[in-house]
């Protein structure tokens, strides 16, 4: 898990970590829940030292980095202790918009009010301000259903209430437009409902004020994500076709906003949407977006931690909790016994764990890693490789996901030697 800096930017090596460090770090429960916490450990090796966001290579990209801040916001961690480097989460999300979407200001502004901002005045324009003139008189918002449904997102995530006008004129928009079979299509012209859009419905209509139960246009709809779910537990974003990690978890969020679990009846066909997303997740906690994949994205892992944390959108988190030490600690550090050097190390709970692989220890300035024996859980190295007086020893260590952490001490040789 990730280390601790000043401000949290740049790595420093740390002075010696002892036993109940966990305790005062007050780690939320949620990301110790394992699916999620080795989701966010991926997501915390990757994020750009530099700008503070995540990109599919070097860099920062806008989408990827609200969906990140999402997931962040999602498990109840502050997007502005979130960093590797000088530049913080909420940084890389508040930046100058230009030449966007319609959709993409859509987005942003529900990813900055899940990050404590406010999207009428956190960036350079008022998004909040620009959905509202993107509005028809039909209610509609933008060119599509798609841009309806995150409208009412964007809208009520940037303070609008669900009676408001522009609210209920779009919720009524979004009703209007339901397909016979119940789902919405991404645009007018495409012939079939797809799950995405349906899933992006659904939230929008919850969070105008549908009532999950009551509301005729949210049963059918619920009707459509059911008759789309594959055999395998995921959903395909053309129904049909195969799962993907991305509909998946996509659709996971639209059934709690429903009220259900995605884990019980009707929906435990294969033991569920989120069991799917897990047989996706790699060792270091990256989610692969489909089964024949070989590497996970970030943006798929993103969608993946929001479906493990439970939430849907919009969601508002103004008073995040401490965001966890993501690289493992040292809990254990006797002095050099007859025995050797016995060091005793860990991850948090639900973490990726530490990788015995990226253990190096040098003592003296020697590489004495190979000479050691290395496990997940510590270190022993034999007593005569540890040279008289007050040798520096400097230890590395990192979780599965990439997370790492030095620390540099003095050894002190038995008395007897």
């Amino acid at each position: 898990m990730r280390s601790r800096s000043t401000g949290r930017g740049v790595r420093r090596p740390l002075p010696l970590l002892v036993l109940g460090l966990g305790a005062a770090l007050c780690l939320p429960a949620a990301a110790q829940a394992g699916a999620l916490a080795r989701a966010l450990d991926h997501l915390a090796a990757r994020q750009d030292p530099a700008g503070g966001g995540f990109a599919v290579g070097p860099g920062t990209d806008p989408t990827y980095t609200e969906w990140a801040a999402l997931a962040v916001a999602a498990a109840g961690e502050d997007t502005r202790r979130w960093r590797r480097g000088r530049a913080s989460l909420r940084a890389a999300l508040v930046r100058p918009m230009e030449g966007t979407t319609l959709a993409e200001v859509e987005r942003a502004a529900v990813a900055l009010a899940a990050a404590g901002l406010d999207p009428r005045v956190a960036t350079d324009r008022n998004l909040v301000r620009e959905v509202l003139q993107a509005q028809r008189t039909d209610g509609t918002i933008g060119p599509d259903p798609s841009t309806t449904a995150w409208g009412i997102l964007a809208l009520t995530s940037g303070g609008l209430g669900r009676d408001s006008r522009a609210v209920s004129d779009a919720a009524e928009a979004l009703r209007r437009i339901q397909r016979p079979d119940g789902g919405w299509a991404l645009n007018d012209a495409d012939p079939r409902s797809g799950p995405n859009t349906t899933a992006a419905a659904i939230q929008a209509l919850i969070a105008a004020g549908h009532d999950a139960e009551g509301s005729f246009t949210l049963r059918r709809a619920r009707l459509f994500l059911l008759s789309a779910q594959n055999a395998d537990g995921g959903f395909p974003p053309v129904v049909g076709g195969p799962s993907t990690a991305l509909t998946t978890a996509w659709v996971s969020l639209s059934i709690r906003a429903l009220g259900e679990r995605g884990s019980r009846a009707p929906w435990d066909r294969a033991g569920g949407p989120l069991a799917y997303l897990r047989s996706l997740q790699r060792p270091d906690g990256g989610v692969r977006n489909a089964a024949e994949a070989t590497e996970a994205s970030v943006w798929a892992t993103s969608q993946a931690a929001l479906a493990f944390s439970g939430k849907y959108l919009p969601h508002r988190r103004l008073v995040p909790r401490p965001v966890p030490l993501r690289a493992p600690w040292v809990v254990s550090r006797p002095p050099v016994r007859a025995g050797g050097l016995v060091l005793r190390f860990r991850d948090d709970p639900g973490g990726t764990g530490v990788d015995p692989a990226a253990v190096r220890l040098r003592v003296a300035g020697r590489d004495v890693t190979s000479r050691a024996v290395v496990t997940s859980a510590g270190l022993r190295l034999p007593g005569s490789l540890v040279p008289r007086g007050r040798p520096t020893a400097s230890l590395v260590l990192a979780d599965r996901a990439g997370n790492g952490r030095a620390i540099r001490w003095r050894l002190i040789a038995p008395p007897d030697r």
